[in-house]
């Protein structure tokens, strides 16, 4: 049977402030104001996003709603993105072996979260009061949706959608299909995993949400299983377009005018590489090296300080 997420039972201004650590002019002043305290921008690249960008105390705020109450909740285990010590490689994981994977997406997933249901999550979900779920739902949307750059969107979003997932989860047992969620990502396998596919929009376009056909994904025994970047099929695996990527990068590394701060990109993202196919990021690390000599690593791993590089290294 689906799990059910444990209840706050915030049920005064009293208790909300002991948990958040601001007193309670604070917290409805902020909340009376947080239209104001926004700062959008787009924020660049081959899909141009929008950004929120809550500020100043609004911000401070968030972060310990984050902290202090939505961190603790325990997530189902199918819910993989946004938890901690969950991450694309752990919901890779859960795929492989599998026949059949089929992935869908949720179209403008935390735009198409709105303040009514934010404020249903922490009423009837989480179990506040509906005054305490009035104040945390001002505090935590933005023009009457879930806001992209706020640190509580995430964990907000998972609950929010956790009930649509209690119903696929239902589905899911009664066909031995197994099925996680990456934040706005569904993805199914198995060898009846295809036939989810309608019923799962049905349940999605129920709740208000939206799952383009051109981004459902089949991917039958003799493909690529694709899952959150990562190849699921007998073992987990780096795309050979991650790994050429990566390759021009440490190409490129030694011609850029911000090269040291791209380094520690890039010793990020072979890090990455390393926890998903540890011989390939050995294999990245000696490349980089090779490239930086002076460049120190620690059990294939780079050490914390990174000396600034120059084009006369």
């Amino acid at each position: 049977m689906p799990d059910k997420l444990s209840p706050l039972g915030i049920v005064s201004l009293r208790d909300l402030e002991f948990r958040l650590g601001f007193n309670r002019t604070v917290l409805t002043n902020a909340a009376d104001k947080a239209p104001r305290l926004y700062r959008p921008f787009t924020k660049p690249g081959p899909k141009p996003r929008i950004i929120d960008n809550p500020t100043g105390i609004l911000k401070e705020i968030q972060a310990r709603i984050q902290s202090s109450l939505l961190v603790k909740i325990p997530l189902p285990t199918h819910i993989q993105g946004g938890v901690s010590e969950r991450s694309p490689i752990t919901n890779a994981r859960k795929h492989l072996n599998a026949d059949t994977v089929v992935t869908l997406d949720i179209r403008k997933c935390f735009p198409s979260i709105t303040n009514q249901q934010v404020f249903h999550a922490w009423w009837k979900i989480l179990g506040c009061s509906p005054r305490i779920a009035r104040i945390l739902t001002k505090l935590t949307t933005f023009e009457r949706h879930l806001p992209q750059g706020a640190p509580t969107s995430t964990t907000l979003a998972n609950i929010v959608l956790s009930e649509i997932d209690d119903q696929i989860d239902t589905l899911c047992e009664a066909r031995n299909v197994t099925y996680s969620r990456f934040v706005d990502d569904l993805i199914f396998s198995g060898s009846d995993a295809r036939t989810m596919i309608n019923e799962v929009v049905k349940i999605v376009k129920t709740d208000g949400f939206r799952t383009p056909h051109a981004k459902i994904k089949i991917m039958g025994p003799r493909s690529r299983h694709q899952i959150t970047g990562i190849i699921a099929n007998r073992k987990l695996g780096i795309t050979r377009e991650s790994k050429a990527k990566i390759r021009a990068a440490i190409q490129q590394l030694k011609r850029s005018k911000n090269a040291a701060q791209e380094l520690r990109s890039l010793l990020g993202r072979i890090n990455f590489v390393s926890q998903v196919n540890p011989v390939v990021g050995a294999s990245f690390n000696k490349l980089l090296g090779a490239q930086f000599p002076r460049v120190e690593f620690v059990s294939g791993k780079p050490l914390p300080y990174i000396p600034e590089i120059t084009k006369e290294q």
